[in-house]
């Protein structure tokens, strides 16, 4: 199912404290090619990729995007994972040349996302235009650097802005300046939510399967070589399934249910899953959740019910692509 865009020309949502890891060392690309499951060596500068760390059982250890600089490697995810993902991957490092370094505390982020974008970003001298999907670059921006990385995760041209913690709120005036509207996090999750985007910790945790994610053509590179957790993740894929994956929800109800509310079949009333994130549109009054369904329910279209077997309606209503 296509699902629209955003109704606002362009807005912008704060990403506080998401986790900035950057790589440096000769043997940085080789050694994170490793421990993911996404084509690292042959990134080049400027460019990017979505990946999953793993553990040697295929569970997923991080969502990550990798951007690729001329001396170093950026991990960026969601916040509170650095220190996990550090001790993860140090513990496999012998005698390669790579350094870990968080710049978390360093760096502010900035997404902002709609069809004129690109047009209002060139409104405060931020020029997008000839980023494709999965580059990113950085200039300078009044007097500080800005680094830009376009990551389309709302079915539209949508830019990571990265800027020094000091620079954001100038950052963050300017944008509201040139007419950006400002989102709220609730916006936010309504469309991370719609649009099948996890947040690992809340929706994803070490217990999935890199392929339950349900980002399998965007994260998993099949044709890259051995990597710590590729055994299982490639058999998975010789099965053609796996038993769950995570979908989201379209709810018949104007308040957001929890996160653990219990997930029921329409046909027989068992309970199935529960949800795992949740939010309300302030634009429709209808509310949106994820959960981790058995494969027999994630069709689109799919009814199921909410906290009880006769409770409030849901839809399946996304579907990873192909």
């Amino acid at each position: 199912m296509t699902l629209p865009h955003f109704s606002a020309v362009a807005q912008w949502f704060s990403l506080d404290l998401r986790t900035q890891i950057e790589l440096t060392g000769s043997d940085r690309a080789k050694f994170l090619h490793n421990f993911c499951t996404q084509e690292i060596k042959n990134l080049t500068a400027g460019s990017a990729g979505e990946a999953f760390i793993t553990n040697v059982k295929g569970r997923i250890l991080g969502h990550v995007w990798v951007f690729a600089n001329e001396t170093s490697l950026w991990i960026d995810t969601v916040p509170d994972q650095a220190s996990a993902l550090i001790t993860h991957l140090d513990k496999y490092l012998i005698t390669e040349e790579v350094a870990f370094h968080d710049r978390t505390a360093e760096w502010n982020e900035t997404i902002v996302s709609g069809p004129e974008t690109a047009t209002k970003l060139g409104e405060i001298e931020i020029d997008v235009t000839s980023l494709a999907a999965m580059q990113h670059s950085a200039g300078e921006w009044r007097g500080t650097t800005v680094v830009v990385r376009r990551v389309d995760w709302f079915g539209g041209p949508g830019f990571l802005l990265d800027i020094p913690v000091a620079h954001a709120e100038s950052l963050r005036t300017a944008l509201s300046d040139a007419g950006i509207a400002q989102g709220t996090q609730t916006d936010f999750e309504v469309y991370r939510i719609r649009f099948g985007l996890p947040h690992y910790g809340v929706d994803l945790t070490e217990e999935n399967l890199a392929q339950e994610a349900a980002r399998t053509t965007t994260a998993i590179n099949f044709r890259k070589g051995c990597y710590l957790g590729q055994e299982p993740i490639a058999r998975i894929d010789a099965l053609g399934h796996v038993n769950r994956e995570l979908r989201s929800l379209e709810i018949e109800t104007a308040e957001a249910p929890p996160r653990g509310t219990p997930i029921f079949a329409e046909s027989d009333g068992k309970a199935i899953g529960e949800i795992t994130s949740s939010a309300t549109s302030a634009a429709d009054g209808i509310s949106y959740a994820m959960s981790m369904l058995p494969s027999r329910f994630t069709s689109p279209g799919t009814t199921v019910r909410i906290a009880t077997p006769d409770g409030p309606k849901a839809n399946v209503f996304w579907e990873p692509p192909v």
